[in-house]
């Protein structure tokens, strides 16, 4: 299950033959969406883009850009596999850690 602003969203059969990812009120637990696959459940559920922050390398420090850097992900490679955001991950095209405050 994953927790969300717009509701809760869980693999169920909601009415089908076969599981799939739906939406849930979080009070009535009525389905409100069904979803086809995973990640149009991800990108329906989180903004398109998810902020993340570093802080500056010793190099960056000694070139005088030594403020907090800011990075936009997609919520494909910010999430673990049970849906929810990750508090910090290594990203693959630099190699430094951003973390989510």
């Amino acid at each position: 299950m994953i927790f969300t602003s717009k509701g809760t969203i869980a693999k169920q059969f909601c009415g089908h033959s076969e599981k799939k990812w739906c939406l849930f009120q979080h009070n009535t637990g009525k389905c409100l969406e069904v979803f086809e696959d995973f990640e149009s459940c991800i990108h329906f559920a989180y903004p398109p883009v998810i902020r993340y922050t570093r802080q500056p390398t010793a190099s960056e420090v000694r070139f005088g850009e030594g403020c907090i850097h800011w990075r936009d992900f997609d919520p494909m490679k910010c999430i673990k596999p049970n849906g929810e955001l990750k508090q910090w991950f290594k990203c693959k095209d630099d190699g430094l850690r951003y973390y989510r405050h």
